[in-house]
C-alpha cells in the first residue's frame, strides 16, 4: 500500500498538467502502482504478469474515464472554463470520426471523443485565450493554422467540431461571416449612392400585362422570389421599400402603378436585415446534413453556446444550408475572399450575392 501511495505521489504532476503534443500521447491512467522488488525470493512466488494484473485490479476502464473527466474538468476550472459536458456527450456517438484515444475492445470509440475534445481544448487554450478577440485576417492565406478567428476556434473547441479551418465543409464545421466586411468599398458608377453600391441593375420598367396595377422590373438573373423585400433607388417614382409580387428569371413584379420616367431605369438592393445590413452583425453558416446537426436538442445546445460566447452587442444570424446551397455559398465566398485579399473595391458583386444568400438566417436574441 505504501509503495502504491508513493507511486501516486510521484505522478501528481502528470495528473495536473496541461496536455502537450498529440493527444494520443497522453496515457489515460489516473491511479499509479508499483511492485515491491527488493524482497528476497519474491519473484518465485509472483505471477510474471503481476504488474499488469495489479494495475487492472486497482483501475478498470470505467474508473479511468470517470476520473480522467474529473481531472480535465478541474484543469479547465482553474481558468474559469466549463466544458459542455453531459449534454454534448449524448450526441458524441453520432460523430463520424476516427478515434485518437483507444479505450479497449469493450468500449465504443465515441466514448473517448469527449475526452479527446477536452484534451484538445486544453492543449489549444494558451493560444485560444490570447487570441480570443482576434479576427480572421482576410489578407493572409486561408490555410494558415494561425489565421483563425478567435471566436470560431473557441466555438469549435467547445462543441467538439474538428474542421476548424477549412475552405470546404464536408461534415461538421461552419463558416463565420462578419457583415461589416461586406459593406460598400466603392460605387460601381459615379452616379450611384455609395450606400446602395451593391444594387443590381434594373434595365427598364414596364406595365405588367397580367396585372395592370403592378410594374414589371427587368433585371437579368436577379434571383428574387415572391415575398422578398427590396429597396429600389436611382428613380423618381419607385424609390423606397417594395415587396416582390412575383418573379420570372429575368424580371420581377412590384405592387406599384407603372409610370414611365425619362430615364426609365434604376437599381434594386435586398432589404436584408433592416436599414443597415452590415454593422454589428455576424452570420454562422452550418451544414444541415451531419447527424448531430440534425438533432433538435443539439441545435438548441448550439444556439445556447453561440448566445453565451458571442459578445452581447452583436446580432447573430444562423443559417442551415443543404449540400447544394453550401456549394453555391462556398463558391461565392471563396471568390469574395480572394478578391478582398487583393482588391477590396472589386468585391461589390460578390458581396451582394453573399447578402442575398444570407437573407434567410434565423436571428438569435
Amino acid at each position: 500500500m505504501l509503495a502504491n501511495y508513493l507511486a501516486q505521489l510521484a505522478n501528481i504532476r502528470t495528473l495536473f498538467c496541461l496536455p502537450t503534443g498529440d493527444t494520443a500521447s497522453r496515457s489515460i491512467q489516473t491511479y499509479f502502482t508499483q511492485s515491491v522488488t527488493d524482497v528476497p525470493e519474491l519473484d518465485s512466488v509472483l505471477n510474471p504478469d503481476h504488474k499488469t494484473h495489479l494495475q487492472q485490479a486497482i483501475e478498470n476502464i470505467d474508473t479511468k474515464i470517470t476520473r480522467e473527466n474529473k481531472l480535465l474538468n478541474h484543469l479547465m476550472a482553474r481558468f474559469g472554463e466549463q466544458f459542455i459536458d453531459d449534454a454534448l456527450l449524448l450526441y458524441d456517438k453520432q460523430q463520424q470520426r476516427k478515434p485518437v484515444i483507444s479505450l479497449g475492445e469493450n468500449k465504443a470509440p465515441w466514448q473517448g471523443f469527449h475526452l479527446e475534445d477536452k484534451l484538445a481544448f486544453l492543449q489549444a487554450y494558451p493560444q485560444m485565450s490570447a487570441a480570443r478577440g482576434s479576427a480572421f485576417n482576410y489578407t493572409q492565406k486561408r490555410g494558415d493554422t494561425d489565421n483563425i478567428a478567435g471566436l470560431k476556434r473557441r466555438l469549435c473547441g467547445l462543441l467538439g467540431i474538428q474542421a476548424v479551418n477549412t475552405a470546404t465543409i464536408n461534415d461538421e464545421g461552419f463558416h463565420l461571416v462578419e457583415h461589416l466586411l461586406l459593406r460598400p468599398r466603392s460605387s460601381p458608377s459615379e452616379t450611384t449612392d455609395p450606400y446602395w453600391a451593391f444594387g443590381s441593375s434594373i434595365t427598364r420598367f414596364s406595365q405588367s400585362t397580367e396585372f395592370p396595377e403592378n410594374t414589371t422590373c427587368h433585371s437579368t438573373n436577379h434571383g428574387l422570389q415572391r415575398g422578398d423585400h427590396i429597396i429600389i433607388s436611382n428613380t423618381t417614382h419607385y424609390n423606397g421599400h417594395q415587396e416582390v409580387a412575383g418573379a420570372d428569371k429575368n424580371e420581377f413584379y412590384i405592387k406599384k402603378t407603372f409610370v414611365k420616367e425619362k430615364e426609365n431605369k434604376g437599381q434594386w438592393s435586398m432589404n436584408i436585415h433592416g436599414k443597415d445590413p452590415y454593422s454589428l452583425q455576424l452570420s454562422f453558416v452550418f451544414p444541415d446534413w451531419p447527424a448531430r446537426f440534425q438533432e433538435k436538442n443539439f441545435k438548441k445546445l448550439l444556439y445556447d453556446t453561440l448566445i453565451s460566447e458571442v459578445p452581447a452587442h452583436l446580432v447573430i444570424y444562423v443559417h442551415w444550408f443543404n449540400q447544394s446551397a453550401m456549394r453555391d455559398f462556398e463558391k461565392i465566398y471563396q471568390l469574395w475572399l480572394a478578391k478582398t485579399a487583393t482588391d477590396p473595391s472589386s468585391t461589390w458583386q460578390e458581396s451582394l450575392q453573399l447578402l442575398a444568400l444570407l437573407r434567410m438566417g434565423k436571428a438569435l436574441t
